[in-house]
């Protein structure tokens, strides 16, 4: 019994320091990542997992550090480990998302309809983008843009809303409608890069209409 007990504490010590250790990898990784030292927080979220392999922070920003770096099926997969280990929806699923977009995995990341529910305003919001490029990538436009202004709906004051609608919108030659979401995205961030890139497009689109 004695020496039960003494291997059993034994066994927890050794497991709280594992635990120590992979913070403090982590904490690491952190300051690397922050400070644009990627290759660096890379190495130290690969011995924080190396270390102890549920540490769901670190899987969360490796998937990050791998998304970043264009390696999305890396991402995909560090991400999908980490819903599987209870990671939160909200948490994964944004970048989790992109990274099947990309890689047109449509099907797959219609696998996550069932959690919509489970997913707070901003996961919503999120869903709604990913669900209308997901209709994009299989050419339904119409059904495209229903998810956009769901998600504009949530958020409509919200940049990336607006110019992925308007974005959808120029493509289909909804140039009026285009037009209003420009100016309201420009109204509520004047310096966006996007915004101003897709209102040279829309005027180059405009200019063309109207020689036609």
């Amino acid at each position: 019994m004695k020496k039960n007990l003494i291997i059993g504490l034994a066994l927890l010590i050794s497991s709280q320091a594992f635990s120590i250790e992979a913070v403090n990898h982590y904490e690491l990784a952190i300051r690397a990542y922050d400070a644009g030292k990627t290759d660096e927080a890379f190495i130290h979220l690969k011995n924080a997992i190396q270390t102890n392999p549920t540490h769901l922070p670190s899987k969360l920003l490796l998937g990050k550090v791998y998304f970043n770096s264009g390696n999305v099926a890396a991402a995909e997969q560090e991400l999908t480990q980490a819903l599987e280990m209870g990671a939160d929806i909200n948490l994964v699923l944004p970048l989790l998302g992109s990274s099947l977009i990309i890689q047109k995995k449509v099907d797959k990341l219609l696998q996550y309809e069932d959690q919509y529910y489970n997913l707070s305003r901003e996961g919503k919001f999120e869903w709604h983008l990913l669900r209308g490029q997901a209709y994009i990538l299989n050419t339904q436009a119409e059904l495209a843009g229903f998810e956009f202004k769901e998600a504009q709906k949530i958020s409509p004051d919200d940049t990336r809303a607006n110019n992925t609608l308007a974005t959808l919108y120029i493509s289909m030659g909804k140039l009026k409608d285009a037009e209003v979401l420009i100016n309201h995205a420009l109204e509520i961030e004047p310096n966006n890069e996007k915004t101003w890139y897709l209102k040279g497009e829309l005027a180059l689109k405009q200019q063309n209409q109207d020689l036609a």
